[in-house]
């Protein structure tokens, strides 16, 4: 999710977002910029895809977006 510009623009639309990304520089500038009206709908969280991934399941998710991302 880098630093959460991208996530923004999908979380409008969804009820809750959960954004991951393995640098935690950027998830930290993510959890900042949260604008007000996502507040208690975006959680970011410190991962890379594969560990995240490997501990969820795949039902806990409507969809998923792996924007600029190459896997």
């Amino acid at each position: 999710c880098g630093d959460g510009r991208v996530t923004w623009l999908y979380a409008d639309n969804a009820a809750h977002v959960t954004g991951i990304d393995p640098s935690a520089k950027l998830i930290a500038l993510a959890k900042q910029s949260v604008p007000v009206r996502l507040q208690g709908r975006v959680e970011f969280l410190d991962s890379t895809f594969e560990d995240f991934a490997a501990g969820t399941p795949a039902s806990a998710f409507d969809i998923v977006i792996l924007s600029w991302s190459l896997c």
